[in-house]
Order: structure tokens, then sequence, then C-alpha cells
């Protein structure tokens, strides 16, 4: 298969139907506060996200969604991490670009910053691993990361979309 196929198949595979109304849903029901988050900041932050168009605004973007999920400068993850995965994930199938590399490179600072026994409450009221819903949204990502990283392996995107399968797979267990 060619590259160009490739990307026509990564493409295929990251459209999602109504994906930015399941964004603004997961936004609205992540229960951020009962997570140690302002619901306000989170929602801002991802929403600021997905309008990253420049090196700087993403920058930006990493620092004020790590601030709204964590304490960014101290590594330290709220359990608002856990929904924000899944959010982080679905900002990374609607978006190209910046936006996709900045989530990237969010979740790889989650997978490592991430605490032992760290829960949270997800939507349906079940107590859950923040690590297990970091490495089960990534995971489900695993097979677009690998053709990101394999087409674009020397520029920014494909070389974050490696680290996160490496990070992905040096935190297993």
């Amino acid at each position: 298969m060619s590259a160009h196929a490739d990307r026509r198949c990564f493409h295929t595979y990251l459209v999602l139907e109504h994906v930015g109304d399941e964004i603004e849903q997961a936004l609205r029901t992540g229960g951020w506060a009962n997570h140690g988050a302002d619901p306000a900041a989170v929602m801002a932050a991802i929403r600021g996200l997905q309008r990253v168009r420049t090196a700087q605004e993403g920058e930006r973007a990493y620092n004020e969604v790590l601030d709204a999920i964590g304490h960014n400068h101290s590594g330290w993850l709220y359990d608002a991490a856990g929904p924000a995965a899944g959010v982080l994930v679905a900002v990374i199938r609607a978006t190209q670009g910046r936006p996709r590399r900045t989530a990237i490179e969010i979740l790889i600072d989650c997978l490592a910053w991430v605490r032992p026994g760290q829960q949270f409450i997800d939507a349906d009221g079940h107590t859950r691993s923040v690590k297990a819903a970091l490495r089960d949204a990534v995971a489900g990502l695993e097979p677009a990361l690998h053709i990101i990283a394999a087409t674009s392996d020397t520029v920014p995107l494909g070389v974050s979309a490696k680290n996160l399968l490496e990070a992905l797979h040096k935190h297993d267990g």
C-alpha cells in the first residue's frame, strides 16, 4: 500500500461522524468538579486545544489542558485525567496538525504522571482506575498512531505519535 493510500486510510479511520458533538457532550458530562478540576477551566482548555494553529498556541493549549486536569508544573494529575483521556482521544480523531499533536503530547505526560491507585467515578457511576482509562483510550488509537508514526516519522506529529506508543508500552501493567 502506498504512503498516500495509508494516509487516506488513516484519515478515514480518524473521521468520526458527529465527533464535535461527542466532545461537547463529554465536556458537559465529565463530572470535572467531582474529580478535582474546575469545569470551566477544563471546557475552555479543551475548546482552546481544538483551535490551535501556531506553535505558540499549541504550547499555551498544552499548559492550559494540563493545568485544568492536574498541576502541570509538578506533574501531578487530578483524577479528572481519567475522563479527560476520552476527550483528548476524540480531539485527536477530530483534528489534524497542531491540535492533534498537542493532544498526543498531553497524553504522553498523563501516562507518565498518573499515580498508582488513582481512581475516578465514570459517567455510569463505576469506580475506574485513571491509569486504565488513559491506557484504554490510547490503546484504542494504537493502529492510527502506528500509521501516523510510519508515514510522518521525520515530522513532529510522527515523532509525537511514536513517543505516545512508546509511553503506552513503557507503562504497561
